[in-house]
């Protein structure tokens, strides 16, 4: 069981470098991002406004929305957590910063991301 409750800060900064990590070495926060976003909620929340939702990810993901932004995802490599950090930068910033234009300051880096996926033809392999 965790020690903390909600996000671990130490634990995400300490893990947030993955070269040439394997589904079963990734970091817990790639793994804790995933199902989260796809097993833990679905396109009703995905697209849909919920004050319960944004705050469920501002509790569990804030502080590493913060240290992936602040960092500019410097060190993330691999497909999923690549895949994780791209739904943070992107998703999670709208709901963390919902009516305001921080929504968008991570953008480019979650672009960045997605296109060095994209380019490598990556994408097709994502699921879902």
């Amino acid at each position: 069981m965790r020690s903390c409750s909600g996000l671990c800060p130490t634990r995400y900064t300490a893990g947030m470098h993955t070269m040439g990590m394997g589904a079963g070495h990734e970091p817990d926060w790639v793994r804790e991002v995933l199902a989260f976003w796809f097993g833990e909620l679905g396109p009703r929340q995905w697209f849909g406004k919920s004050e319960e939702v944004d705050a469920r990810i501002r509790m569990r993901f804030g502080a590493l929305h913060a240290q992936l932004l602040a960092t500019q995802a410097e060190g993330v490599e691999g497909l999923r957590p690549t895949q994780a950090a791209v739904i943070v930068l992107d998703q999670f910033s709208r709901n963390l910063y919902r009516d305001d234009k921080r929504a968008f300051a991570a953008d480019a880096v979650a672009r960045r991301l997605a296109r060095v996926v994209v380019d490598a033809g990556a994408d097709m392999t994502l699921p879902p």
